[in-house]
């Protein structure tokens, strides 16, 4: 039985909460992302009114935060947990050398101002259905 307190709607749909702190992932593979979720703070600023629910949690309040939390967080926008990902499918499989499919692009994080300023090429990624790299435009459901 889940409790709901319909009155929290609002300060639960500001922030950012509790259950993605420390693993995101995909098609029965998780991936560490609590280095990410903890520089959501300082990018986004907490929600600072100690009576909500969601006090000290990071911001998703503007749109602009909530496109930029989605991006640090998805393993096609940010390099370092596209490897990650590729690892965690190499743990699942058995396969070897998967992450070949993200290196190189570690460093990258796709902000919402990168994407203003110019389209970008999303990285590789087992949540993608695609290959891209090389600049290969992406098309869905290739691999080769």
């Amino acid at each position: 039985h889940v409790k709901r307190d319909y009155s929290k709607i609002f300060e639960k749909y500001i922030a950012l909460g509790p259950n993605i702190e420390n693993k995101m992932g995909a098609h029965g593979m998780a991936w560490d992302v609590s280095d990410e979720y903890k520089t959501l703070y300082d990018q986004n600023g907490v929600i600072d009114n100690p009576e909500f629910i969601s006090h000290g949690r990071p911001s998703i309040y503007e749109c602009k935060e909530a496109c930029n939390v989605v991006l640090t967080l998805s393993s096609c926008t940010n390099g370092k947990l596209a490897v990650r990902s590729w690892k965690a499918m190499e743990e699942k499989t058995g396969l070897s050398g998967l992450e070949k499919n993200a290196k190189g692009r570690e460093q990258e994080k796709i902000t919402f101002d990168d994407m203003v300023r110019q389209p970008r090429f999303i990285i590789s990624s087992v949540t993608s259905t695609g290959k891209n790299d090389k600049n290969r435009r992406y098309s869905p459901f290739t691999t080769s």
